[in-house]
């Protein structure tokens, strides 16, 4: 894998739990660049974390905008897209990117929404492990300013 895009747009505490799968990825295929697609609020505990190369701010979920996403994401020619959000609107954005391999989120209700959203990128990378922890990289002045 060179290149892979996790699409969660759920709110802080969805995006949260799925952590452990890039980072997993890195562990795994250090080489791999990863891009994280989600909200701009969700987007901002994410932008310093040094296992993604960047992360996309979805502005809007009207088809015309994904479209248009989509777009400019095909450019980037990724192996993968790990589609973490079962709606229509996101399986269209994923197979609009055009990518090699597309894997989608199936809730179960049997799981906790950490080993659900870990076991659909499984299904594309069998050899990642889970962490079976949730981390945030949060810069060190944002930390003291809590303090």
């Amino acid at each position: 894998m060179q290149k892979v895009l996790i699409i969660r747009q759920g709110a802080i505490g969805d995006v949260v739990h799925t952590t452990n799968i890039y980072r997993s990825i890195k562990e795994t295929y250090p080489n791999t660049q990863i891009d994280y697609l989600t909200k701009p609020l969700p987007a901002q505990l994410l932008e310093n974390d040094s296992n993604l190369r960047r992360v996309i701010k979805l502005e809007d979920k009207k088809y015309s905008y994904l479209l248009k996403l989509a777009n400019e994401l095909r450019k980037e020619k990724y192996d993968l897209v790990i589609n973490l959000q079962p709606s229509v609107r996101f399986k269209f954005l994923s197979f609009m990117i055009f990518p090699k391999k597309i894997v989608t989120y199936k809730k179960t209700f049997k799981l906790h929404a950490v080993e659900n959203f870990f076991r659909t990128a499984k299904k594309a990378l069998k050899e990642i492990e889970n962490p079976n922890d949730l981390k945030l990289e949060i810069p060190q002045e944002i930390v003291e300013k809590v303090k």
